[in-house]
């Protein structure tokens, strides 16, 4: 893609959900927690599906909201 089209941005965000250590550069100025979100499709996905509900996680609407908030002082 092209330069300035927020590639690192998306990258870091997945980083984020899936766990990364975050630190207070990922944090806006002037804030003291920041939440990153992503709305994944589960569409043709019986096995995320199936694994979800392993968890207890129940879906019938074919899509996974995963949401993670992170603070200044480190705490998710």
């Amino acid at each position: 893609g092209e330069t300035g089209a927020g590639k690192s941005i998306l990258v870091r965000s997945l980083g984020l959900l899936m766990g990364g250590k975050s630190n207070a550069e990922d944090i806006r100025q002037q804030s003291e927690a920041a939440i990153v979100e992503g709305l994944f499709d589960l569409t043709d996905r019986d096995d995320i599906k199936g694994a979800l509900e392993q968890f207890g996680i129940s879906n019938d609407d074919d899509e996974l909201i995963v949401r993670r908030m992170f603070t200044r002082d480190g705490k998710d």
